[in-house]
């Protein structure tokens, strides 16, 4: 399944987030969705770490025995009658465990010590960081302000885990009511699937999709850091170079802002959205005199952007309709959700909406409203 969450004793995904995200959650009727996973938003953190099953949450390692010739096996399923066993036997069988086994140095056990589920198999060298620690840093990386954790999870069965927190202060918004959101973001694995990492993004982490796009956009705006699970990756050095690199987030955040406040200042008629719309859909081809004769891919995609142009997420908001940013809105929800990828509409369109085809249509979008409307990035 797309979310790929850890699931508790009752198959439940082990994961929580605030109300005001409950439009985001978008597995919730689910299966494994509850309603205890969708608190108040006056939630405390802790209320968070409870609800998403996280709280006792503690990640340890332990030392390795190699059983060459499963005589460890053996004499652990011998279970009580070991006490019927002669001293002579008793001595036998611990030979052979001698014999037997042996410790290895090389690599060590990582397991959930709340638990006892076992995680992976990792180096020596390999350094766990508990999901509290994790997000003791995330405050620490802001140095002005607060962060409101919105999102906890757990992914792969435990193996991965995730938070996604939102930086509060003045609020950006390009128009009344239609606030640029911001995150720090966080992902941590216990089986060198990948390192310590955080980012700065625009998209809330809700499963295992919107984690990778999430990370994704932090990678590629710069907005990136990464910690080894090495010793001392909680180091004040290591915090200070994760804020330096996250720091860029606040310049090109304010660069973003300032583009959609000058597209709300830009009003378009419905003919100019319509325009643009099959100026997008067409580029590169001629356009043919009637729409109507238009292959039914090209009349589908049309139908589709006027939709989310009229009636998509946001598009109610009163400063954005009938402006270019409520256009360039329609474009970038239709990439990011409706537009088909791989003849479907479900699969991980993660390098989709980052590097491909999405990601191409969103920057002719913002460079045909640009070049329209002498529009500054």
């Amino acid at each position: 399944m797309a979310a790929n969450f850890e699931y508790n004793g009752d198959n439940i995904a082990m994961f929580a987030t605030r109300e005001r995200n409950r439009r985001k959650v978008w597995w919730e009727g689910c299966s494994w969705f509850s309603e205890d996973l969708i608190l108040g938003d006056d939630a405390t953190t802790e209320d968070l770490f409870k609800a998403s099953g996280l709280a006792d949450h503690f990640v340890g390692t332990s030392g390795l025995i190699a059983d060459h010739a499963g005589e460890l096996k053996r004499l652990i399923g011998l279970g009580d009658s070991v006490q019927d066993m002669t001293p002579k036997q008793l001595r036998a069988l611990f030979a052979k465990l001698q014999e037997s086994i042996e410790t290895v140095d090389s690599h060590k056990l990582v397991r959930r010590e709340n638990d006892g589920k076992q995680l992976s198999v990792m180096g020596e060298g390999y350094t766990p960081v508990q999901i509290r620690e994790a997000f003791s840093v995330l405050d620490q990386l802001v140095k002005d302000g607060e962060l409101v954790l919105e999102t906890v999870g757990s992914l792969a069965d435990g193996r991965k885990t995730f938070m996604s927190a939102r930086l509060t202060g003045d609020d950006l918004e390009v128009v009344p009511g239609d606030v640029m959101e911001r995150y720090l973001i966080c992902r941590d694995s216990y089986d060198g699937s990948t390192t310590l990492d955080y980012g700065a993004a625009s998209t809330l982490i809700v499963c295992q999709n919107t984690e990778r796009v999430a990370f994704g956009e932090a990678k590629r705006s710069g907005r990136f850091s990464k910690q080894k699970h090495t010793r001392g990756i909680m180091s004040e050095t290591r915090i200070a170079q994760a804020r330096e690199a996250l720091g860029i987030a606040q310049e090109q955040l304010k660069r973003q802002f300032a583009f959609g406040q000058a597209l709300a200042s830009v009003k378009m008629s419905d003919q100019e959205v319509s325009d643009f719309h099959t100026a997008l859909t067409f580029y590169g081809s001629d356009v043919p005199a009637d729409l109507n004769d238009a292959p039914k891919q090209r009349r589908t995609q049309l139908a589709e952007l006027d939709y989310l142009y009229r009636k998509g997420m946001g598009a109610d908001i009163e400063g954005r309709q009938g402006t270019a940013w409520g256009a360039y809105n329609s474009v970038t929800e239709w990439t990011n959700h409706m537009k088909r990828h791989r003849r479907s509409t479900s699969v991980d369109r993660t390098n989709f909406v980052l590097y491909g085809s999405g990601d191409t249509i969103n920057q002719r979008a913002k460079q045909l409203l640009m070049n329209q409307y002498q529009v500054a990035a």
